[in-house]
C-alpha cells in the first residue's frame, strides 16, 4: 500500500498526525501534552522531534479508525486481531468501541 506524505498540502503534517497517532491510545491527553511526550521519546531514541514526527505522522496516515456500537450493555464484542488502540468507552448514554487498523487497498 502506497503512503501519501501530506506535507506540503497539510499544515498539520506531520506533527498533528503523530500526535493523533499516540492519542489512540488515550485522547483524554492533550496534543499539547502528547507533544511534550513525543519530544522525550526522540531525545530517548537519539533522533530529532521532526523524524519521530514525520515515522508516527506515515503511521497514522497507513490506519482508520474503526468505530463499533453496541446494541446494549451485555453485548460482547472480539477485539479485531489487526487492532490498535482499542477502547470501549460510552458517549452521549451510548457505548461504542473505536480503534485503528490497517487501510484496505481500494
Amino acid at each position: 500500500m502506497k503512503v501519501v506524505i501530506m506535507e506540503d498540502k497539510d499544515s498539520r503534517y506531520p506533527y498533528t498526525y503523530a500526535c493523533d497517532y499516540l492519542r489512540a491510545v488515550n485522547p483524554n491527553i492533550s496534543r499539547s501534552e502528547m507533544s511534550q511526550i513525543r519530544h522525550m521519546i526522540a531525545d530517548v531514541l537519539g533522533i530529532s522531534d521532526e523524524e519521530l514526527a514525520i515515522k508516527l505522522a506515515m503511521a497514522y496516515q497507513s490506519m482508520e479508525t474503526q468505530v463499533h456500537i453496541f446494541k446494549d450493555d451485555k453485548e460482547k464484542f472480539p477485539v479485531p486481531k489487526n487492532a490498535i488502540a482499542f477502547n470501549i468507552k460510552m458517549m452521549g448514554g451510548i457505548k461504542i468501541a473505536t480503534w485503528m487498523e490497517p487501510k484496505k487497498p481500494i
